[in-house]
């Protein structure tokens, strides 16, 4: 389940659980571990805009936003734990053990800053390191000891499949899977009228179709621009061996559109020719229609 308290995972009746998994190069030998808990700021919960003006009462503030995050969560859940695996899947070691959550007295820590400017806290009696918090993102590490009860164990590596008669028992057929060559992702006008924003006789328009990987073209496919209430052909005019082709088209007399020019969709015809990838499989040639576009106006003279 999902709490914006960041401590309770899993819940079961009237007890929750912080559920943690921690790398460890040695998880049967490791003696301690480091539990994060973000959203930690004295900037939201306590109005503090220096943090460095008094370390221990930004220590003492940190604390106090903790203790107050588990008091809202124990209104629902009575019982707090956290339930922590250390895993090194390397060797497949493991190690499963739970802690108890609780509140911690800030009058029971010190504070202290180190090269790095983060918060140390430790503990008044014995000097042992409790708490690092880190004023940038907010993060509360707690230190906490591994459990006695703490249960090592270890996973056998899983037996490597044989792909091929996985398959040959599902039945697999070559027909289950058909590969796709590029296909277009974008379609844009790349030419910009002379004068204004229309195109005169005698100017061309040119359109950039691009694919999502490098294409090879053969012959001259042609591109249906939408110009007016009429259909023209932009002739395919370079980019073979790139990921972008470009199409150009010369305006003649009869041609007008006030609104721009714009393409219908699926517009690109192979007009004899092929466009096809570089390990020979047919490009994917269907796309959205573009929208006239009032920046390229045309108008025959």
């Amino acid at each position: 389940m999902q709490s914006p308290l960041g401590i309770v995972d899993i819940a079961l009746g009237n007890t929750a659980w912080s559920a943690k998994t921690l790398k460890s190069n040695n998880p049967y030998s490791q003696t301690n571990v480091r539990l994060i808990s973000g959203r930690n700021s004295p900037i939201f919960s306590s109005g503090s805009q220096d943090f460095f003006a008094d370390v221990q009462e930004t220590g003492n503030q940190v604390l106090s936003i903790w203790n107050s995050r588990l008091q809202e969560a124990t209104q629902d859940h009575p019982f707090l734990r956290t339930i922590v695996l250390l895993r090194n899947m390397d060797t497949f070691q493991f190690k499963v053990f739970e802690l108890s959550i609780s509140e911690f007295d800030p009058a029971d820590y010190e504070w202290s800053l180190n090269p790095r400017g983060n918060f140390i806290g430790r503990t008044r009696r014995g000097d042992n390191h409790a708490f690092t918090w880190q004023p940038h993102g907010s993060q509360l590490t707690i230190i906490r000891q591994v459990s006695a009860s703490a249960r090592s164990f270890r996973i056998r590596r899983p037996h490597t499949l044989d792909s091929e008669k996985v398959l040959e028992e599902l039945g697999y057929d070559d027909d289950w899977l058909t590969l796709l060559g590029p296909g277009i992702i974008s379609i844009s006008i790349a030419s910009s009228p002379i004068s204004d924003d229309t195109y005169r006789t005698g100017e061309t328009i040119d359109i950039a179709v691009t694919f999502s990987s490098t294409v090879l073209v053969t012959g001259i496919p042609q591109l249906k621009l939408r110009i007016g209430r009429r259909d023209r052909m932009a002739n395919y005019h370079g980019g073979s061996g790139t990921a972008e082709l470009t199409f150009r088209y010369a305006l003649d007399k009869p041609d007008n559109d006030r609104r721009g020019v714009g393409l219908s969709k699926d517009s690109l015809d192979l007009n004899g020719g092929s466009i096809k990838g570089t390990d020979g499989r047919d490009a994917t040639l269907t796309h959205a229609r573009v929208v006239k576009d009032p920046k390229h106006k045309v108008k025959g003279t």
